[in-house]
């Protein structure tokens, strides 16, 4: 996530974005849930949790077991690949829900044993209006991992593609009724266990709140953001703005932290004309 936070030098503007409050929110931690508890009973929520669960891989219902992180509660969703492609967890929010200020989510998930075809995860979000968007094929990372890994999905339209078509098929995160979590795997071939904990959203993304130039070619940019610490951030970098604009770290940038929400980055002028970005 960004802050399109644009110095041009030779000109020495700069766009500020607005301020954004919210900070990162645990939806699910497992914590709550007595051991050995069923939390799912099919697609809608249950009475024992907001979790449901559906697709042809899925052998049984997602338990609470001492799985998660550090031997802490979690959730234990088996599947078996010779049933079918996908499985499916799903996160049903109580009320229609604007994820705009941190449009995604993370979680932490590892499984019991890589299988011989690596299992790819989508993200996917439910508007309140019917259209279903999933992570792009170039953005679904893939889980072989056997200890617990944060995996972080971004709800934005270069993101995401619309994979069932609702009433008006415009993209918005401002009115989400549910969040997936999508496990695919076209191997027809043996038996995991996916392990989930610390299901959230988005931390917020920082803001950019000034810009100095000088003495000579210093640059210094100062930033807040509600939530984080300085090696959250990067610095970044380009010489045109545009629809292929080409973003790099600054590998001079210095970041710090000035307090518990303000920030600064040092660096030192490359172009005559260029633009930066704080990302995280």
């Amino acid at each position: 996530m960004s802050n399109l936070i644009l110095a041009r030098l030779s000109l020495i503007a700069l766009v500020f974005g607005p301020w954004v409050s919210a900070r990162a929110v645990m939806w699910d931690d497992f914590e709550s849930y007595p051991e050995a508890l069923q939390l799912t009973q099919g697609y809608a929520a249950g009475p024992n949790s907001p979790w449901g669960r559906f697709g042809a891989a899925t052998a049984d219902n997602l338990i609470a077991e001492y799985i998660g992180i550090g031997g802490s509660m979690g959730g234990d969703y088996p599947v078996l690949w010779s049933l079918g492609n996908n499985g499916n967890l799903v996160y049903h929010f109580p009320v229609v829900t604007n994820l705009t200020a941190t449009p995604g989510f993370r979680v932490q998930l590892r499984v019991n044993a890589a299988t011989p075809v690596a299992t790819r995860i989508v993200g996917v979000f439910e508007e309140a209006n019917g259209n279903i968007w999933g992570t792009i094929a170039a953005l679904q990372p893939v889980l072989t991992n056997e200890s617990f890994q944060v995996f972080t999905f971004h709800f934005t339209p270069a993101d995401t593609e619309l994979l069932a078509a609702g009433s008006s098929p415009v993209f918005s995160v401002a009115d989400v009724m549910d969040i997936r979590i999508r496990f695919e795997n076209s191997g027809a071939y043996g038996t995991n266990h996916i392990y989930i904990d610390n299901f959230e959203s988005l931390p917020p993304p920082p803001v950019i709140t000034g810009f100095t130039r000088g003495p000579a070619d210093a640059v210094q940019v100062t930033f807040t953001c509600p939530d984080g610490v300085a090696s959250d951030f990067v610095l970044e970098r380009t010489k045109a703005l545009g629809p292929a604009t080409l973003w790099e770290p600054d590998p001079n940038a210095v970041i710090q932290g000035i307090d518990g929400t303000t920030f600064q980055a040092d660096t030192t002028t490359w172009d005559a004309a260029q633009f930066y970005r704080v990302s995280r």
